[in-house]
């Protein structure tokens, strides 16, 4: 198993645990959800794993010459992108997420759903294509 199916599998597993609650229980996942995103501790905490896992899968994408190695460089990078603004400006990162987080019940299930099948995507991509 190379880098690329490892990261890959993690990020597919990563998506599915977070985002398959809002199927089964969108509320409980919503309130949680805005609980977490309210403290600013929290923020800058997942901006920091986003800093290092985002420069680790950005580095072992450059490194790669697969055809897929573009997508988690890109992926990477924006990974690094968003954790900076997490760390360096949590007030702005937390407005926008509560915002965000504020959504409807219907629209947290079809966001939930449609994040499930990006997570089989990059399971796909883990186990089969690479």
């Amino acid at each position: 198993m190379n880098y690329l199916q490892a990261i890959s599998i993690f990020i597919g597993v990563i998506i599915i645990i977070a985002r398959a609650p809002l199927l089964f229980a969108p509320e409980a996942t919503l309130r949680l959800t805005r609980e977490f995103v309210s403290n600013r501790g929290n923020i800058r905490m997942l901006g920091a794993f986003l800093i290092f896992f985002g420069l680790g899968t950005a580095v072992v994408a450059w490194d790669s010459a697969q055809l897929y190695s573009l997508l988690f460089l890109v992926l990477g990078l924006l990974m690094f992108i968003v954790g900076l603004m997490e760390v360096l400006v949590p007030a702005a990162v937390q407005k926008v997420a509560i915002e965000v987080w504020g959504m409807s019940v219907k629209t947290a299930q079809i966001l939930g759903a449609l994040a499930v099948l990006v997570g089989m995507l990059f399971l796909y991509l883990g186990f089969v294509v690479f």
